[in-house]
């Protein structure tokens, strides 16, 4: 991996996102990337500490990644409690009509800024949309 970052050269106006679930290999690939800050993908349930440890040491966005709302709030609030408050959220979806489910519930509980987890609007139904 660190000959492949060494012969690689940024492309203009475009971020460069590392994606890796092993923290080790994140730090040894940022480590090469010198004073640019890539975004780091994707800290789950299992592995958000030591990924936000490195996001917050290299000064990262880090991408959020869970099965469900729920967890994503969870998770969300996590890597804040951590340190980190530059995070992209990824709702994981399985199909185009999940994703437009999650997609429109995470824009309405951003607009209402209100988190009720018995009431998430359409969460129910985003396993019947395919």
């Amino acid at each position: 991996m660190q000959r492949r970052l060494q012969q690689w050269k940024r492309p203009r106006g475009f971020p460069e996102i590392l994606v890796s679930e092993n923290p080790e290999a994140l730090e040894a690939a940022l480590v090469l990337c010198g004073t640019y800050h890539p975004v780091i993908c994707a800290a789950t349930p299992e592995n958000y500490k030591p990924l936000c440890a490195i996001a917050k040491k290299h000064g990262c966005r880090l991408v959020v990644r869970a099965p469900t709302l729920d967890a994503l709030a969870e998770l969300t609030k996590n890597c804040v409690a951590e340190g980190v408050k530059n995070l992209l959220v990824d709702p994981a979806p399985q199909t185009l009509g999940d994703f437009l489910c999650r997609s429109t519930a995470i824009r309405q509980l951003a607009i209402t800024r209100a988190y009720a987890r018995s009431r998430v609007p359409g969460v129910p139904r985003c396993n019947k949309i395919r």
